[in-house]
């Protein structure tokens, strides 16, 4: 009962927890679809320059950089709060990630279909839209979904912010009874079960949409 008692307590930063993986990957998509875009259109040069920001962003630790964050942005008068804080930091990390899962997604695509399509009168900009980023989508799905496991594993940096999530709500709930290992199995269990139910349904998601056959090579 002890320990059932501990997992309720635990509940509201589980979903802090779950917001903020869910809430960093959505950026990171969004910024990874940015960079494939961006290289797309930069030429030889620019993509250099993208693909050194996105080698400087990945060198820096999630926790490195949240603490840059909350020291470095209200110097420059932008006050932003602690779970934004967060989001924004491991969105950016997510980005340089996810970008390069759509940027291997997309150069494993046979260049004969890219060909193939403007042989038949299509726009670059029409192949691209129509005939390269639906395969690169499908390519990438085990990629991202590795990467949300890593979002996921990054979200006890966000303690540090002062955000409630799972980390966080335990060392308070340790303070206050001192049965420090119950505490922390009950918030490894409730890690391990937003693992598990996000994996099963990123999974389930990707069979339905995989075709047999389709796979990177």
């Amino acid at each position: 009962m002890e320990f059932l008692r501990i997992l309720g307590a635990l509940s509201h930063g589980a979903l802090n927890t779950l917001s903020l993986a869910l809430a960093s990957m959505a950026l990171g998509l969004a910024g990874g679809t940015a960079l494939v875009l961006a290289r797309q259109i930069a030429g030889p040069r620019g993509s250099s320059v993208l693909r050194k920001g996105v080698y400087a962003v990945q060198s820096v630790p999630s926790l490195v950089l949240i603490f840059m964050a909350m020291f470095g942005l209200p110097r420059i008068g932008i006050l932003l709060p602690p779970f934004l804080t967060v989001v924004l930091c491991l969105g950016l990390i997510a980005s340089a990630y996810i970008g390069e899962v759509l940027r291997g997604a997309l150069e494993s695509i046979d260049r004969a279909q890219r060909e193939a399509g403007l042989s038949l009168g299509l726009s670059p900009r029409r192949v691209f839209w129509s005939v390269l980023m639906p395969q690169m989508w499908r390519l990438a799905v085990p990629g991202l979904i590795n990467e949300f496991t890593s979002v996921l594993k990054a979200t006890p940096f966000a303690y540090v912010a002062g955000v409630p999530e799972i980390l966080k709500e335990a060392q308070t709930l340790t303070a206050v009874t001192s049965r420090g290992l119950p505490v922390y199995a009950a918030a490894a269990l409730l890690f391990f079960a937003l693992y598990l139910g996000c994996h099963l349904l990123f999974h389930a998601l990707y069979r339905r949409f995989h075709l047999p056959g389709f796979e990177e090579t």
